[in-house]
């Protein structure tokens, strides 16, 4: 298999496209759900047996999930160091 390039311009260019066919695609969620239906259409037509097309389009989805794991920031675990602009301290009863 080729290596592809993801850049943020091919994914600026693609969204443009959706946005221009249903405005509505401009929220992450929809647009995330054309480009899905878009795979799932077009493995629909690829010249291939129903079940060759269902072990495709499994496989694009683990490679969709990988490629997402990649590129997600990790979220901070519990315990962990507060952030730069969060209040940390311990409170102790004062003596009155």
């Amino acid at each position: 298999m080729a290596t592809i390039q993801i850049t943020d311009k091919l994914m600026n260019d693609i969204m443009d496209v959706i946005i221009k066919h249903d405005e509505e695609a401009i929220d992450a969620g929809i647009g995330a759900q054309y480009m899905s239906a878009l795979v799932g259409y077009m493995i629909a037509r690829y010249p291939s047996t129903n079940t060759q097309k269902k072990e495709i389009m499994h496989h694009l989805t683990q490679f969709s999930e990988h490629v997402m794991l990649d590129n997600i920031e990790p979220e901070e675990e519990p315990g962990a160091e507060p952030g730069e602009n969060e209040a940390f301290g311990v409170w102790k009863p004062g003596d009155e």
